[in-house]
């Protein structure tokens, strides 16, 4: 939450999942920083600094086994305190929750 750019930090499909997160096979996550985003066997270097727009689209060199691949990945933070990124220009949005840490 201190980071002003609001895509930045850890996001599960769901609260339960945030626990999973590097754990155990866990698909459903995303973590963004400013250079950065991985999602379960891919991280993604971002080809410029992330601005604090909403929605925000960047372009993103990405490795996952091996494979580099060059794409748009858009963000956009929700009114209720998520995020749907979409990964590829015309895919449908994955829907996140943000993590926190433990109180």
């Amino acid at each position: 939450k201190a980071s002003k750019i609001p895509y930045i930090g850890v996001w599960a499909a769901d609260d339960a999942g945030c626990a999973k997160i590097d754990q155990a096979p866990y698909e459903g996550f995303a973590v963004i920083t400013g250079k950065t985003i991985r999602q379960f066997e891919e991280t993604c270097a971002i080809n410029a600094a992330v601005p604090a727009t909403n929605p925000v689209s960047v372009q993103a060199k990405c490795t996952a086994e091996g494979e580099t691949s060059s794409r748009q990945i858009s963000m956009l933070t929700t009114a209720i305190g998520g995020l749907q990124i979409i990964n590829k220009p015309g895919a449908r949005p994955v829907e996140y929750v943000r993590c926190e840490l433990p109180k």
